[in-house]
This record gives structure tokens, C-alpha cells and sequence, in this order.
């Protein structure tokens, strides 16, 4: 049964070791990402179980790689957690989160998101996308996909894309030992070199970042239940706020932020340089949950000998 399960799926295994758990485990999680026919009922007991334990060790992971100073594993083994809870791909189109929503539908989707005036749309290929279209007109949806979805489907659609959280980040850096606060802007990458506007840092001042989070929705309540139907259980909403230097590949900072009802704030501290220069940090926002949600923000830090004001 695992050679045949295997023949379904995207990636290859070794065909000597279709007998180890290892490899039914691998195949599993493949059919789960694909989901896939699985061959027997006992398939899906052990898919659950495998979700469950799968969960814990990303989290151990997640935790190792922040240790140990790890920004690309780390980032690594939280889209494993989104891909696990959502069963999807990380290189699935994040608009195939919304139910009865097909691959063959995403043109028309793409098309239509091109007329939405308002929000500088050129097109639609992701759910930060969608939800800004239906923000700007909330019948977006019956518009575009009418005449191939009914009506009932896309109002199952819209239930769960109005739903989902729309987070903005906020954060103040602050010199440790004092109340002087560094002037910050928050800047979405990508951005043009040209327009960054450095900090300045005194050389061996250690700093804290100061995080707001903010959660919304377009409509309804506060509700941190995601929306994962092919998950094994329930599960809340949570975040991780990360800090690291892409060009060097360091994690410098690492928080778990838990379900976020209106706002969260947490700190992260931020080591002294001990010479002048110039470090452009990024500050991530990642979900426990969602694939095609997360946010990335630059940090421009300059280190500087001169007294800063």
C-alpha cells in the first residue's frame, strides 16, 4: 500500500524502505500537503496521530533553531507547522485556503481583481490581495466567481475569508537603562535602498523593540478559531514575532505571541554593536496557522559613535 501511495504523490522514497515507519510517516504527511486519496481508513487514524506529533517536534525545532541563532530554519519549520494545519502545499496558492474554491478558478479570480478601482490592484494571486478587493467592494466575490460557483457556495466562501485575522504592527525601539526612545518607522519590504531611513544607535547601547500587534477582521467578532478543516483537532490562532539579518542568516530574537483579541504586545531584545556600522534587520510576523499571511518588516539600524538625539 505505501508503493502505491507513493506513486500519487510529488516526491520520491527510497522503494527499500516502503516497510519503515520513517517512510509511511514522509508519505503521509505528502498525502496530506496533496490531499490525497488515502488507501485504507487505518491511513487516516495515522495521519492524525502523525499531525499531532508532527506539531511538537516543529515547535521543539522552532525553539532549537531560535537557540541557536538559525533565521532560515527557523522560518523553515513554521511553514511546515501552516502546512500541516492548513494541508496545503507552501507552494499552493494561498487563495485555495477558501472552501469549495478550485486551482481551475484562480484565472477568473486574477482577471477580476484587475477591475477592482480603489486599491491598486493589478490582479489577485493571494489572500492579502483578495481581502483588500473585498474591502474595497464586499461583493467582490458574487461578482467574480457567479457564474461558475452558486451563490450559497460564495457566501461559504466569503464566511471564512471575512473571518480571517488582518494584522498591523506597530513598535518603538528603546535604549535599555533609560526612556529614550529611537524614532522608527514600520516599512513593508520590499522597499527601494534609496528610501530607507537608518536609525541611529549609540555603539554599545543595547535596545529593546517594543511590538504592537493588532488583529482585525472584515466582519464579525473577535474569534481566534482557525479555520482548518483537514487539521486533526481544533486550533487557536497564535504568531511568532522573529528578528533577524537576512544577509547574515542570524536570528537574533524570537517571541510567541498567543491568540491576539484586538492587541499584543511583546518586546525583543536587541544586543549592543560594539563598532559602528550599518545592520538592516528584518522583523517578522509568522502564523502558527495560515500559509499567505505572514509579514515582514526592514529595521534599518546605524550604529554610530556621534551622540544620538
Amino acid at each position: 500500500m505505501n508503493s502505491s501511495l507513493a506513486s500519487m504523490l510529488p516526491l520520491p522514497v527510497d522503494p527499500l524502505t516502503f516497510d519503515s515507519p520513517h517512510t509511511k510517516t514522509h508519505l503521509l504527511l505528502q498525502a496530506h500537503f496533496s490531499r490525497a486519496a488515502l488507501p485504507i481508513a487505518d491511513y487516516l487514524t495515522d495521519t492524525k496521530s502523525v499531525l499531532d506529533q508532527a506539531l511538537r517536534i516543529l515547535q521543539a525545532l522552532v525553539d532549537f533553531a531560535a537557540s541557536e541563532g538559525w533565521l532560515a530554519v527557523c522560518l523553515g519549520a513554521m511553514q511546515l507547522v501552516q502546512m500541516c494545519v492548513q494541508a496545503r502545499w507552501a507552494s499552493d496558492s494561498s487563495l485555495l485556503l477558501l472552501p469549495r474554491l478550485q486551482e481551475s478558478h484562480l484565472p477568473l479570480l486574477d482577471r477580476a481583481g484587475g477591475g477592482v478601482r480603489g486599491c491598486g490592484l493589478q490582479g489577485i494571486s493571494c489572500l492579502p490581495e483578495l481581502v483588500a478587493a473585498c474591502e474595497n467592494d464586499n461583493r467582490f466575490l458574487q461578482c467574480a466567481l457567479s457564474e461558475i460557483i452558486s451563490s450559497q457556495h460564495i457566501t461559504e466562501m466569503e464566511g471564512v475569508l471575512f473571518r480571517l485575522p488582518l494584522m498591523t504592527v506597530q513598535w518603538r525601539l528603546r535604549l535599555v537603562g533609560g526612556d529614550q526612545e529611537l524614532k522608527t518607522t514600520p516599512t513593508a519590504t520590499p522597499i527601494k535602498s534609496w528610501e530607507r531611513k537608518w536609525v541611529d544607535v549609540p555603539v554599545g547601547e543595547e535596545c529593546v523593540l517594543l511590538v504592537e500587534v493588532r488583529r482585525s477582521c472584515l466582519r464579525g467578532g473577535g474569534s481566534t478559531e482557525v479555520y482548518a478543516p483537514r487539521f486533526s483537532k481544533a486550533k487557536q490562532e497564535g504568531w511568532w514575532l522573529v528578528l533577524g539579518e537576512a544577509d547574515s542568516g542570524e536570528l537574533l530574537a524570537l517571541k510567541r505571541v498567543g491568540g491576539v483579541r484586538g492587541c499584543g504586545r511583546a518586546s525583543l531584545a536587541l544586543s549592543a554593536s560594539s563598532e559602528p556600522c550599518h545592520k538592516l534587520l528584518s522583523l517578522y510576523l509568522i502564523s502558527d496557522s495560515y500559509l499567505g499571511l505572514d509579514q515582514q518588516y526592514e529595521l534599518p539600524l546605524h550604529f554610530t559613535e556621534d551622540q544620538v538625539t
